[in-house]
């Protein structure tokens, strides 16, 4: 027992169905233990292909090796009937008449003195049909015929989710294969652009420390700045893209929010006063622990408060803040800049997008918020935006608390990163 291979056909070529082991195995052990259950010597089953317009032989039961290539395609001709192919089953077998009578004359040709063909159907459209037969001339009974429209029920249905399970597996496999490909692309990026940055700092570091000359001295330390901002720029960059393509990981412990949002305020405080902006943070004394990786938490603040801070006049206000709300730490900062207006509030998370009126004037890739956006919902919370022309924004993050048993997990352990920074005398409220 064997599936028909390809046949031959003097038109156009006709694409195949896809054929594949799991479905022909099945398709085969079903048809000899039906044939065996009923006593027929002869069976087929064919798959219509709607694109070609053709049924396909996809597995057979006792049918001579001589007429394969015969019996592999029959093409459905456009059906007489006022109904039309498609809108129920036509003739035996649901193809119409013509096609009834070319399945009935290959099996007389295999041998078979009776027979009968039965509809795969899955809905109202038959998706294929199945033809039983026998050398002697015993007709089917009706009984049988019941049998054999239900068995080719199940056989079809059967089928079919074999067919998308192993499409599925093909597009995942494909699918994995590119992302290997971006992935290996991925690591010669890291190499080709981190390696000379990394020099550049290293030396442009050595000479701050080395140079006397105020100018030179000057011209060293802004090597530096842009060295390191095109490092920053890179990491961004990279991020962004492990996050499309599901390589990003988060280390995750339980958290202490208070040292970690008053750390990322410390850490923004010279650029903010640079601008004569002031910075306000407004805690309670204590909140609940996160399940959180520590770094990457903080580098989610650490990008809002920096976007709040370069679309924020100088003189003007951020405000950072944070509660608790229903097993989630909320988290919030409050500017009093242009504010942006609703139509754009649903691409500033996208990467690269940036509003019309800042392309000029703001350096940066636009991936700071998208970046955000990403590690926000690989730590299951979700970011949002409260915004309108001439009001200011605020960009909000929720996280889930941890649970007493990721508690117990991390007992004894202290998030690599933790630190406390003074940046306010309240306990409720500060500035820096």
């Amino acid at each position: 027992m064997r599936s028909a291979g390809k046949p031959k056909h003097t038109g156009a070529a006709i694409p195949q169905p896809d054929h594949n082991a799991e479905v022909l195995t099945m398709l085969e052990a079903s048809l000899a233990r039906m044939t065996e259950f009923i006593d027929a010597d002869l069976a087929a089953i064919y798959y219509y292909d709607p694109q070609s317009g053709c049924l396909f032989l996809e597995a057979h039961q006792g049918m001579p090796e001589g007429l394969l290539g015969k019996a592999a395609t029959i093409p459905v001709e456009q059906a007489t009937s006022k109904d039309g192919l498609g809108q129920g089953p036509l003739g035996e077998g649901g193809f119409g008449d013509v096609v009834a009578s070319r399945l009935a004359a290959l099996m007389q040709e295999a041998g078979a003195r009776s027979q009968v063909t039965v509809p795969l159907q899955f809905g109202e459209a038959p998706q294929g049909t199945m033809v039983v037969g026998r050398h002697d001339e015993r007709p089917f009974t009706p009984e049988e015929v019941k049998l054999l429209r239900a068995v080719a029920c199940q056989m079809q249905l059967g089928a079919q989710q074999a067919r998308l399970y192993c499409r599925e597996m093909k597009l995942r496999q494909e699918l994995e294969r590119e992302i290997k490909k971006r992935s290996e692309f991925l690591r010669a990026l890291v190499h080709e652009l981190k390696t000379p940055v990394t020099a550049v700092m290293a030396s442009s570091e050595i000479l701050t420390a080395e140079l006397q000359d105020k100018t030179l001295l000057a011209l060293a330390r802004n090597l530096y700045r842009s060295a390191e901002n095109l490092n920053m720029r890179i990491d961004e960059l990279l991020d962004v893209a492990r996050g499309e393509l599901g390589m990003l990981r988060l280390n995750r412990t339980a958290v202490d929010p208070i040292p970690l949002l008053r750390g990322s305020a410390s850490d923004l405080a010279p650029l903010v006063s640079s601008y004569r902006q002031s910075l306000t943070v407004e805690l309670p004394p204590s909140l609940p622990f996160v399940w959180a990786d520590d770094s990457r938490l903080r580098q989610v603040v650490f990008n809002l408060l920096a976007n709040a801070s370069k679309f924020t006049p100088e003189g003007g206000q951020i405000t950072l803040r944070a509660r608790v709300e229903k097993r989630n730490l909320i988290v919030e900062v409050q500017d009093n800049g242009p504010g942006i207006p609703e139509e754009d509030q649903a691409r500033l998370f996208d990467p690269y997008y940036r509003l019309e009126r800042d392309r000029e004037h703001l350096s940066g890739l636009g991936l700071g918020l998208a970046l955000s956006k990403t590690l926000v919902e690989l730590h299951r919370g979700r970011i949002w935006i409260s915004s309108g022309e001439g009001r200011g924004s605020t960009f909000a993050f929720s996280v889930p608390l941890a649970t007493e048993r990721q508690l117990e997990q991390s007992v004894g352990q202290r998030p690599s990163n933790a630190r406390i920074a003074p940046v306010t005398d309240s306990p409720q409220s500060g500035e820096c």
